[in-house]
């Protein structure tokens, strides 16, 4: 790919990475001031919209904002004040939470929008997560709808799947992917799981139940294997000595990297309690291990499963959506999992090795070219790479107190606070939805956020956080 067009999607870094013991101060005020400037900013603007869409998403509607601030709310953030104070930002949270469902008509259920980020689910699991807790009587009124609602999609999904042959000619292999499918379903199940953790509330854990989450993993694992069949059929034997036991589309089309493919749906279903996945490891392992083995010399990944003329589509993006960011997240999570389980999982040996090697020389290319010109959002922006860095850090840093990766995700943070002046250049652009979580400011304070709680920690490792509404579930079981 010519180096013009990667000029045209990021910035050149204008400087070096900090040096976390003498530049520390610097960072941290940097960053706690734009954090504590722009939270503001937001609830400001937040405040004085107008037409609320009926169709409000965590992506780019309220509820994002909403999302924003129970996330922040959960982190305790190293900083004095009480806009950030856990207190107030429920408090906010809750209220522009209940101003979303005071425009919104009854839920309804579609087959082709299931998850947690961009459909209505999204807005039925944050009522059941914090309706029994809440003053908004309006939130506290739709607990109940909300809880049908959910129980009526995760049923309906079920029934499609053992209704239908899964082997059809129907692309059943479809569906699955985290922003619209299957496996947004099932992190909005895990995340509800969370929220009721040493809660007694039998009606959510019925929803929540390893029954349930079971069930929705096999549907996922299925409809991978059913892909991973049809991939292999398309290829004379011989022609690939290795191609992945799992495979889903989007639209028809084999995406690997980020939320639309492979990756994301790899990653959610590793956050999943690990009895429940067992079974499935060795072919969750072995699309890793495939996905491994087509990473390329720069560090990045094809956007799209070979054909039988081999990798035709560019792999020039890198972020979130599509590329090296979600590949390092689900590499760093798979090493975890690695950790956890390490006498239930049979791999190569020096694969462990092989997965921080994969994730070191992403996360190289990802810092190189991770101040994107599309905006400082978690989707395809700035936060988006520094929470790649994060989960490089997360695999790669050890206890020192040089952390290269957190130094380099703390760089792009900072950058990330000149955005004004990059807009005002030219250099930048601002995005359709500039205060929401995914596109605009709301993500971009979550991942400031997470590097001054690292910062304020002596270890490399992830204690409360992560990518908002993706990466989130530690604690979970």
């Amino acid at each position: 790919m010519p180096a013009q067009q990667h000029r045209s999607r990021y910035l050149p870094l204008p400087s070096k990475p900090p040096n976390l013991k003498e530049d520390l101060e610097t960072i941290r005020r940097g960053i706690g001031e734009a954090l504590l400037q722009e939270v503001g900013n937001i609830q400001h603007a937040v405040y004085g919209m107008h037409g609320i869409s009926r169709h409000d998403t965590l992506y780019t509607g309220l509820s994002g904002i909403s999302f924003m601030e129970y996330h922040l709310a959960e982190m305790n953030v190293p900083l004095q004040g009480e806009l950030l104070s856990s207190q107030s930002l429920v408090s906010l949270a809750d209220k522009h939470l209940a101003r979303v469902l005071r425009h919104k008509p009854s839920f309804s259920y579609s087959p082709d929008r299931l998850s947690f980020i961009e459909t209505n689910v999204g807005v039925a699991i944050l009522i059941l997560a914090r309706g029994l807790w809440t003053s908004e009587e309006v939130i506290r009124n739709s607990w109940k709808t909300s809880h049908e609602y959910l129980i009526h999609v995760v049923q309906t999904a079920l029934d499609e799947d053992a209704r239908n042959d899964i082997y059809s000619p129907s692309n059943k292999e479809d569906g699955c992917e985290v922003l619209y499918g299957r496996a947004g379903l099932l992190y909005a199940l895990l995340y509800l799981r969370k929220s009721f953790q040493g809660k007694d509330e039998p009606s959510v854990h019925d929803l929540t139940s390893d029954k349930v989450l079971s069930s929705l993993v096999d549907s996922i694992m299925t409809r991978g294997k059913h892909g991973g069949f049809l991939l292999s059929s398309e290829f004379r034997t011989g022609d690939f000595a290795h191609l992945p036991p799992l495979m889903w589309t989007w639209h028809g089309k084999r995406y690997l990297g980020g939320a639309h493919g492979v990756a994301g749906i790899l990653h959610i279903l590793l956050c999943c309690p690990g009895s429940l996945i067992q079974k499935h490891l060795p072919d969750i392992f072995g699309t890793i291990s495939w996905l491994m083995e087509i990473q390329d010399d720069d560090g990045n990944w094809p956007s799209k499963a070979p054909t039988q003329r081999g990798f035709s589509s560019p792999n020039d993006l890198i972020q979130w959506c599509h590329g090296a960011p979600g590949m390092i997240i689900l590499l760093s999570t798979a090493l975890r999992v690695l950790h956890e389980q390490e006498e239930k999982i049979v791999v190569e040996e020096g694969f462990t090795d092989k997965i921080r090697r994969s994730i070191e020389s992403a996360a190289n290319l990802v810092y190189k070219r991770g101040l994107l010109r599309k905006g400082v959002g978690l989707c395809h922006g700035v936060a988006g790479s520094v929470y790649a860095l994060l989960a490089a850090s997360s695999a790669s840093d050890g206890s020192s107190s040089d952390r290269p990766y957190l130094a380099k995700a703390a760089h792009l943070g900072l950058l990330a606070t000149l955005r004004e002046e990059m807009t005002a250049k030219g250099e930048m652009s601002v995005p359709d939805h500039p205060w929401s979580l995914y596109e605009g400011l709301a993500g971009t304070c979550c991942a400031w956020a997470e590097i001054l709680c690292r910062l304020d920690s002596s270890g490399s490792h992830r204690a409360l956080s992560g990518f908002p509404a993706y990466d989130d579930l530690v604690g979970l079981v």
